[in-house]
């Protein structure tokens, strides 16, 4: 059995412990592993773009967009129905429903913004 665990400031070695140890029951009947969603952490709901604004995404859309489907910068903003990333002076909105796969990336900046 694998549980994710996460938290607004972050999860580390010590918290999955705890949370470990407080499953005892379930580890005497499964195997257990507790972990986090880690530094490339998928970007699933509208409230993981508004909590991650300023750090770098990779979004993979369902359609071209501007003649493309991958894009990679930061996050700008976001609401219910779009993020704004930004890239090499280059602003874009991408409809949250034409999103088809996003990830916060690493940190090394690609010079075209995206793969």
């Amino acid at each position: 059995m694998r549980i994710l665990i996460d938290r607004p400031e972050g999860v580390d070695l010590e918290t999955c412990q705890r949370v470990t140890d407080l499953l005892g029951d379930l580890r005497e009947s499964y195997s257990l592993e507790v972990s986090s969603p880690g530094p490339e952490r998928p970007l699933t709901r509208p409230e993981h773009y508004a909590r991650f604004e300023g750090r770098r995404a990779k979004v993979t859309t369902r359609a071209k967009i501007d003649g493309r489907r991958n894009f990679i910068g930061t996050i700008i903003g976001s609401d219910e129905e779009a993020v704004t990333l930004g890239f090499d002076e280059t602003v874009i909105s991408i409809p949250l429903e034409e999103i088809e796969k996003a990830r916060l990336a690493s940190e090394v900046k690609n010079a075209k913004g995206s793969e």
